[in-house]
């Protein structure tokens, strides 16, 4: 616009841009004369754009950069997880229709780690010895400021699934800090501790489950042993009273050994074959051999107690490792800079106006009579 100015004679300028002119409240801005107020002061204009950019440059390139450090973690295969499936492959839980109850041990082992990373337990403790040495506070100020430090500087997000999608089960774990070299390591110690506390967690649990296993196989071997024992009294009982009476009837052997007698007629057996079944059954020592289930609990019971390796245990899988970014997420030099323009020449032309409005006030201000 500048240059087609420049070509045309000053009437038709000026008819140019009062033909243009805005109207307000019936004043009429002459548009040529705002112009050229502007082309008159641009190096005040200039002048003024120049300072806020150096301002705003000066806070883009001193002000210490911040940097955000991303790792994403996904759900572990069911290989990873296996270890975790032993006991209930091998001993499955029942419900009371008899029936296997399925255990997603691959969905258990992820949404405890989730539960873990969720807990601000392993942060303060990564967080705590590295903010206390940067400022020197203690007690509950320390405190406090750890807490704020979390909220603000780690973030964890999960992918919001759409309608129709499938579900995404990655997690972002986002930390902003200024020395990223430290952003990249303290992130990395966090996810590690998180990782060995579940593992730690799931193999307490897993430890547990074996512990009740035993326990209650080793309940049952004590109900049979009892019941047996009971049973083996009671026979002992039986066969007593009946020796008695074949004593009292000088009944030392059987009739008729060929015949079989009923539960009434033991003392026709003759107290000399009673006696020695008697005193078979009072000098045994352990019953177990007896009860056929025992074989079974019992080898059980030693499988449960054998060593698992645990060694190819895994509860996350790591799709983005923490690295150090190439580029700060703040200050964002360029659009400070471009704000900072657009500002210092705003700034200027309404200094420009403001200053010929003012001067024009005060000399109609010193012509009045």
């Amino acid at each position: 616009m500048a240059y087609m100015i420049k070509q045309l004679p000053d009437e038709a300028v000026r008819a140019y841009f009062s033909h243009h002119a805005t109207n307000d409240n019936d004043d009429e801005i002459d548009l040529y004369e705002l112009w050229l107020t502007i082309a008159a002061n641009k190096l005040t204009i200039l002048v003024i754009a120049f300072l806020s950019v150096a301002i705003g440059g000066s806070y883009a390139y001193l002000t210490t950069p911040t940097y955000e450090i991303i790792a994403r973690y996904t759900p572990p295969s069911q290989a990873d997880v296996m270890v975790l499936d032993v006991i209930n492959r091998r001993f499955p839980e029942v419900n009371k229709e008899g029936k296997r109850q399925a255990v997603d041990t691959r969905e258990n082992a992820y949404h405890l780690f989730k539960q873990t990373l969720y807990s601000n337990k392993i942060r303060k403790r990564v967080f705590r010895p590295y903010l206390k040495d940067k400022i020197g506070l203690s007690g509950m100020q320390l405190e406090e400021f750890i807490d704020d430090f979390i909220k603000t500087n780690i973030s964890i997000s999960e992918p919001k699934i759409k309608k129709g999608m499938t579900s995404i089960e990655a997690i972002n774990i986002k930390l902003t800090l200024q020395d990223k070299a430290e952003g990249v390591s303290l992130l990395v110690e966090m996810l590690s501790q998180v990782n060995k506390l579940t593992e730690q967690q799931l193999l307490t649990n897993l430890d547990s489950t074996i512990k009740n296993k035993i326990t209650e196989r080793e309940h049952r071997v004590s109900i049979a042993l009892k019941s047996e024992k009971e049973r083996r009294e009671a026979e002992i009982l039986r066969l007593s009273e009946a020796s008695e009476l074949a004593h009292a009837l000088k009944m030392e052997d059987s009739l008729d050994v060929n015949s079989g007698f009923g539960v009434n007629e033991e003392y026709r057996r003759g107290y000399r074959v009673l006696d020695e079944q008697i005193a078979r059954l009072k000098s045994r020592k352990d019953d177990a051999p007896f009860i056929s289930e025992l074989i079974k609990i019992r080898g059980e019971i030693d499988l449960l107690r054998q060593p698992i390796d645990t060694s190819s245990l895994v509860v996350s899988r790591v799709d983005e490792a923490p690295q150090e970014p190439l580029h700060p997420i703040k200050p964002k030099k360029q659009m400070i800079l471009v704000i900072s323009l657009f500002f210092g020449l705003v700034l200027g032309i309404g200094f420009v106006f403001f200053r010929k409005f003012f001067i024009e006030a005060k000399a109609r201000h010193a012509t009045m009579p």
